[in-house]
């Protein structure tokens, strides 16, 4: 095959042209090599540098805190761990002379020092911890943290926490509000011919805040003023809040009070003047009282303080085995007609008690074992409601019959009740009459201050059935002591 001269030539110049390509692939390669290999060195180089001056710094500030470090507003970059524990000491407060002061109504209620409350400002701790900064054992992080803080590009600011008894602050607190509490009162109301016929409107009641006065105390405890013993008194002003009652006029129509649904009475023949007047005192601070369904009656909680300052007068109680002069003497009688009322309400009896010995003031119109005793603040007499509804107490003492009755009104679920007839045994005579002397009373004057009565063991049971299931089911017992009668006699 013949070969043009020009075809030859066209062989030749592709020829030097794929030569002339291949010299630039290979001085391509070359620069780039050189170029990564150039930057490596510098990079190592860089490294070289910053480990040294890193090593240099982490030498130097081998001892020291590392700068744009703060204890609070307190810069302590580039001291010593003494240096920055003595500048905070000069800065902030010392001693014993912060205090607290609790304002009520712009009196003040009560104090706490510094040394009661345990107050201190835990410094070494907090230059411990700004010392410990950027010393991480990971170095990549520790090397990261210095250049930040070196370049200005970090700041650390280690916030100091007081410490202080919380307890006492709160003890303090509860006495505060415990003087100065006002519970509500409950809106009360009497019940008549099927009618409410009496209003008395709720009262607010209130308490100290105690979560606000918390609060308020641990922002200034924490402040810088306080830290720093600018401000050494705190005043501390007490808010309250309201407590509402839980029965206002508002809800007297959603009561569902609409009936009688039982009634207890007692008789008190032979009461001295002293005994009625406690008799119809307590009834009447009794009367008006509604129980919430569900809600446990305590006499006690209910009647209130029994002494000569809430207005009763002396009369004989017994106490210690013994019968003896004392406020409120009477008030058994009150308390024995509630039991009776509850009971036929069909009530769960929670607590009742015993009479010592057979009291004749609790037999005039019923057999024995339906008394029931009170003497605060442990001998109680509870019972709850378990209706759906309120229960309304109502009192009410006859004058002229000497007859105290206490009705419950609400409304019926027609609960049968069931009370046995007493079984009353180990019946035993009074012991015989004691005489004692008495040189107090005249020649010839006797004065009784014991009266006899016959010792017994009384049982009843009782039972309440509620649809057809019982739901309630007790045995009450009573054991009386047998009482001699005791005379004064004058010498």
């Amino acid at each position: 095959m013949n070969i043009s001269p020009q075809q030859d030539l066209i062989r030749e110049e592709s020829a030097a042209r794929d030569i002339d390509t291949q010299k630039n692939k290979w001085t391509h390669k070359y620069i780039i090599r050189i170029a990564v290999y150039s930057c490596l060195c510098i990079a190592l180089s860089i490294l070289g540098v910053f480990s040294v001056q890193a090593s240099k710094t982490i030498q130097y500030y081998n001892n020291k805190i590392y700068p744009n470090i703060s204890i609070g507003n307190i810069p302590v970059g580039s001291l010593t761990k003494e240096q920055a524990l003595a500048k905070i000491n000069k800065i902030y407060t010392k001693g014993n002379s912060l205090s607290l002061k609790f304002v009520l109504n712009e009196q003040m209620v009560a104090s706490i020092s510094q040394k009661e409350l345990g107050y201190s400002l835990p410094f070494t701790q907090a230059v411990e911890k700004a010392y410990a900064i950027a010393r991480d054992e990971n170095p990549i992080l520790k090397y990261k943290t210095i250049l930040l803080l070196l370049a200005s590009q970090e700041q650390y600011r280690i916030v100091i926490q007081p410490q202080y008894n919380t307890r006492v602050i709160t003890v303090n607190l509860q006495k505060i509000d415990d003087s100065f509490r006002t519970d509500p009162v409950n809106a009360r109301f009497e019940f008549k011919d099927n009618k409410v016929t009496d209003f008395r409107k709720e009262e607010e009641g209130f308490s100290i805040n105690k979560n606000s006065a918390l609060a308020t105390i641990e922002d200034l405890l924490t402040s810088q003023e306080v830290m720093q013993g600018k401000k050494k008194t705190l005043a501390i002003q007490l808010k309250t809040r309201t407590i509402m009652p839980d029965i206002t006029l508002s809800d007297i129509n959603q009561l569902g009070i609409s009936e009688l649904i039982s009634e207890g009475k007692s008789q008190f023949h032979g009461s001295s003047a002293e005994r009625i007047y406690n008799i119809t005192l307590g009834s009447q601070r009794l009367n008006g009282i509604i129980i919430k369904p569900g809600e446990t009656f305590s006499f006690i909680n209910a009647l209130g303080e029994i002494s000569g300052a809430t207005g009763f007068k002396a009369s004989y109680v017994i106490k210690s085995g013994k019968t003896v002069l004392g406020d409120g003497g009477g008030i058994c009688q009150v308390s024995t007609t509630m039991y009776r009322s509850a009971l036929h309400a069909g009530l769960p009896i929670l607590e009742r008690h015993a009479h010592t010995y057979r009291v004749g003031y609790y037999e005039q119109d019923s057999p024995p074992g339906f008394d029931a005793t009170i003497y605060s603040p442990s001998v109680d007499l509870q019972f709850k409601n378990d209706y759906t509804t309120p229960i309304l107490i109502q009192t009410s003492v006859d004058q002229n019959n000497l007859t105290l009755s206490i009705s419950f009104y609400g409304t019926k679920d027609n609960r049968v009740i069931t009370l046995s007839q007493p079984n009353i045994s180990n019946q035993i005579a009074a012991p015989p009459t004691e005489y004692v002397d008495d040189p107090t009373l005249g020649a010839g004057v006797v004065k009784q201050i014991e009266y006899s009565a016959p010792g017994a063991s009384v049982s009843f049971n009782y039972s309440v059935q509620k649809n057809g299931k019982i739901t309630t089911e007790d045995t009450f017992s009573s054991n009386y002591t047998p009482w001699k009668a005791v005379f004064l006699r004058g010498t």
